[in-house]
């Protein structure tokens, strides 16, 4: 996912992405690599 927004509002996209976060719950461990 990316996140855009204005011209130097670093401060909205910030606060937009730990909304996101604390919405989304927690992020899932990634796949183990296949055994050889």
């Amino acid at each position: 996912m990316q996140i855009v927004g204005r011209r130097f509002d670093d401060i909205g996209v910030l606060g937009m992405a730990k909304a996101f976060e604390g919405l989304r719950g927690p992020q899932k461990p990634w796949p183990r690599p296949p055994a050889k």
